[in-house]
């Protein structure tokens, strides 16, 4: 859980107060007005996060900003009114930004005022809520066990199961995937400890080949 969202600098809030009479649209995030803002935010998170991504929890100690991505975790193309509000923001891996992209984080997409608690969303929210009461890292950046329903949806909004990738498996035969998907999915422990066992068996073939 992210300790504490940024609190915004007298410029960047001179920015933003100046903005308020207009609606922000999704593509205002690109307006050379906000460039310093979105440093301010990059910097931020990244070391309040500790260079970690909340979603996969891999730490990338990077400093190039292009390392890391602004995380709108309400997508701003859905809800770009909450563009800049603190909580709504962080930083992500690109290997889980970019599969999250737009999908709907909300129980109710209709929400008009900012959603500021747990229960609001569908996912594990990097300020609301505690990532191990929602997901189990088996082994960082490859295995990945949900124990809750946000965690499921953190998984599959993230991407979470694209670790099959790190195996010699081809795409056509779909086994490593279907592994992978069954070690986050399975309907009972049994079948999760055997989808473990053999998505295992198939690292130390990766491994052994090279």
């Amino acid at each position: 859980m992210i300790p504490a969202p940024i609190v915004y600098s007298k410029e960047s809030l001179d920015i933003l107060d100046a903005c308020k009479g207009t609606p922000l649209a999704p593509q205002d995030w690109s307006d050379a007005k906000f460039t310093d803002i979105k440093t301010e935010i990059k910097e931020y998170y990244k070391v309040i996060q500790n260079y970690t991504c909340p979603y996969c929890q891999q730490k990338i100690q990077i400093d190039h900003n292009m390392a890391w991505d602004i995380e709108h975790i309400i997508p701003r193309i859905m809800k770009p009114k909450f563009m800049f509000e603190p909580q709504n923001l962080c930083i992500a891996c690109k290997d889980c930004n970019g599969p999250k992209s737009g999908k709907n984080v909300l129980k109710n997409s209709n929400r008009k005022t900012f959603p500021n608690k747990p229960k609001d969303y569908i996912i594990v929210h990097p300020h609301f809520h505690s990532y191990n009461d929602h997901i189990e890292i088996l082994v960082p950046g490859l295995v990945y066990r949900p124990i809750s329903d946000e965690g499921k949806n953190t998984a599959i909004a993230c991407d979470l199961y694209r670790f099959y990738k790190f195996t010699n498996r081809k795409p056509v035969n779909n086994l490593s995937s279907t592994l992978a998907k069954k070690v986050a999915f399975a309907d009972t422990v049994e079948e999760q400890e055997q989808a473990e066992i053999q998505f295992f068996e198939l690292l130390k073939l990766k491994h052994a080949q090279k």
